[in-house]
């Protein structure tokens, strides 16, 4: 049986985690931890079964790396047209989407369609390197990063 978003809360705030921690003693990215809490539907469900199994956070070390820590937030400003300019380049956090973490995207374009906005990249580095891939906004791009390495 699925897990409900206030069923998974309610476990983790028993256990005392917070959703950093987890992404943390998971090593996901903290915005896919979130993702995976309120789109019950659409996770996959070995992840009921984690939030099922998870220890009482005492129990627990975590080890937090620069990409757990809560972004400062800022209100978006921006267009989706502006996020994404061709030519730009974002590094993937994890591998939710078929890629190692830290393959290298380049903006090729941006389109909006009936199922909503849709960013096609050419894959930079890698294995698929120059190969043409399409990713929802904002779904599947939460699982990249701008790559400030090359600003």
């Amino acid at each position: 049986m699925r897990l409900g978003r206030d069923q998974i809360r309610r476990l983790m705030k028993e256990r005392g985690w917070t959703n950093i921690q987890l992404a943390g003693h998971w090593g996901l990215a903290l915005n896919y931890v979130s993702w995976l809490i309120n789109h019950p539907l659409d996770r996959p469900r070995v992840y009921d079964d984690a939030f099922r199994g998870l220890l009482p956070r005492d129990q627990v070390e975590v080890a937090l790396e620069g990409r757990h820590k809560r972004p400062q937030w800022t209100p978006r400003t921006q267009a989706t047209e502006a996020m994404f300019p061709p030519g730009e380049r974002y590094i993937t956090e994890n591998s939710a989407l078929g890629l190692d973490e830290g393959t290298e995207l380049e903006v090729v374009s941006m389109r909006r369609g009936a199922k909503g906005v849709q960013v096609t990249f050419r894959i930079a580095s890698g294995e698929g390197e120059g190969d043409v891939i399409e990713l929802d906004h904002p779904h599947q791009t939460n699982h990249l990063a701008s790559d400030t390495r090359l600003h």
